[in-house]
């Protein structure tokens, strides 16, 4: 594996894990970021999503919420192989060569966090999603919350 696919790969696993507190991105990755949330079609934000979760799902703790077979596993990287290499090699070209050059990693991060932002977007916005956060407030005691939150 060379340096540069080690670097994405890391780089993807961190931006789907969880937003990280970064310092405001150079312009160079902010042009990167905007190329790749205009190149990304919906499918491919669905892709990354799927990736995503594959990823996760193989965690000791949560891996008996999930049954993917390795066969839906491979298929899964492929697809997002497929994806990373038309985005960083045709789409985005010019600008993930910047972003590299003036930002390291962290311009590769940041602008891969934009994409990760609105495929969760995406997610999210389903109302099969929307509901599952309607069921969880079943379960929360709204009136603690509420006095910690407003009482002082």
């Amino acid at each position: 594996m060379t340096y540069a696919v080690k670097i994405l790969a890391v780089t993807l696993a961190l931006v789907t894990a969880a937003p990280a507190v970064q310092a405001a991105p150079d312009p160079a990755s902010q042009a990167l970021s905007a190329c790749l949330v205009r190149s990304a079609t919906p499918e491919d934000r669905t892709t990354l999503i799927r990736w995503a979760f594959t990823v996760v799902a193989r965690h000791p703790k949560v891996a008996d919420l999930s049954s993917i077979t390795d066969v839906q596993r491979q298929a899964v990287n492929k697809a997002t192989g497929k994806l990373l290499t038309r985005l960083i090699s045709s789409d985005c070209a010019a600008e993930a060569r910047s972003a590299i050059a003036t930002g390291g990693q962290e311009g590769l991060t940041g602008a891969f966090n934009a994409l990760g932002q609105e495929a969760l977007k995406d997610l999210m916005s389903d109302r099969s999603v929307q509901s599952s956060f309607g069921e969880l407030l079943n379960y929360v005691d709204q009136g603690a919350l509420l006095r910690a939150l407003v009482m002082q």
